[in-house]
């Protein structure tokens, strides 16, 4: 199932075959028993309803996910921008060996969310950054000892936020919406459509034929805002990019 959700288009159009057929099977049955009365109207409802509240709740959990890994963007970018600066404040030997090490981090990061699905990429991409964190620590560690004053201590703390940041970028990245949310929602929206051919009984074609469609649309909106890494929605990278070009030995700053 999450291979499906991973691909937004994918999933809109399944999800609209599915509640299409959903529809048509709730006219068929309303065709073969048209001789008798049911009040249900209050269960199409209900379940509308229900279904409306499902896809607000999940679309607004899906968008402060979104936002969070939107901003995460530029706060590390931030952070290791203020490490790179505080880094020359460090004793000649020590910046030199800083510096570039914190160029390759940016690369590093820039090419773990470049990778895409690719799992390889990913896993290097990761290693690389792991190994020169703790590059850096070390680099850290020497500072301290030789000058353990209030610069070298400003140096630590941005360097920390730093590898903090990789951790809450990396969390964003695998909090999203559970498997048990999606099932619900796929259920409910499947019912309503379900009733609504039920209810309606072939009248207001429009109508039946609209409502699959929309439901699928907006479904496959919380696919694409939930999915970090795929579909049309992807979360932009400038910040780190700029960083990048500012890091350069021959950059203006």
């Amino acid at each position: 199932m999450r291979i499906v959700i991973d691909h937004p288009p994918l999933l809109a159009l399944i999800m609209a075959v599915l509640l299409g057929f959903a529809t048509w099977l709730g006219q068929r049955l309303a065709a073969d028993d048209a001789g008798s009365e049911t009040p249900l109207g209050p269960v199409q409802g209900a379940v509308l309803g229900l279904a409306g509240l499902m896809l607000g709740f999940s679309f607004s959990m899906a968008l402060s996910r979104y936002e969070q890994r939107r901003s995460l963007v530029v706060d590390e970018a931030n952070a290791i921008g203020t490490t790179y600066l505080r880094a020359g404040l460090l004793a000649p030997d020590l910046r030199d060996a800083a510096r570039p090490l914190l160029r390759r981090y940016v690369t590093a990061r820039l090419a773990y969310f470049g990778a895409a699905e690719d799992r390889h990429e990913i896993a290097a991409a990761e290693a690389s950054a792991a190994r020169l964190q703790v590059a850096l620590w070390r680099i850290a560690e020497q500072a301290s000892a030789v000058a353990p004053n209030a610069i070298t201590g400003s140096f630590i703390r941005s360097l920390n936020q730093t590898i903090d940041l990789e951790a809450e970028r990396d969390a964003a990245r695998h909090n999203r919406l559970p498997g048990t949310v999606w099932v619900v929602l796929i259920t409910v929206t499947a019912g309503a459509s379900f009733f609504t051919g039920l209810l309606l009984r072939g009248r207001y074609r429009a109508t039946l034929a609209a409502l699959p469609v929309i439901l699928a649309i907006v479904l496959g909106l919380i696919a694409e805002l939930d999915t970090p890494r795929a579909g049309l929605l992807t979360i932009s990278q400038h910040s780190m990019e700029r960083l990048e070009a500012s890091l350069r030995p021959n950059a203006v700053r």
